[in-house]
């Protein structure tokens, strides 16, 4: 959400307040068509896309969108990774 002078806020969930963007970082579920997906918030308001991103020592796979695949083989730098349903990648 947009908040006062343009700045990213997000809503706590228990109602207690808001918090800028600019501050957060971590995985982000959202609904879209239809769909719950993931997307992964960098601080400074940013996020990974069409591109791949060890975190917490895994790596994922985002789209042009910056979702985050999953459920599909993928090949990246000549090897191919199995994307698992909760997005992280296995070399086959």
């Amino acid at each position: 959400m947009i908040g006062e002078n343009g700045i990213t806020v997000f809503h706590l969930a228990d109602n207690s307040g808001w918090v800028s963007g600019d501050y957060l970082e971590g995985w982000i579920k959202e609904e879209s068509d239809r769909e719950w997906k993931w997307w992964y918030l960098l601080k400074g308001w940013n996020y990974p896309k069409s591109t791949h991103q060890e975190i917490n020592g895994a790596m994922y796979v985002f789209d042009k969108d910056g979702w985050m695949l999953c459920n599909r083989d993928i090949i990246i730098d000549g090897q191919t990774y199995h994307l698992q349903n909760w997005g992280g990648a296995v070399e086959t």
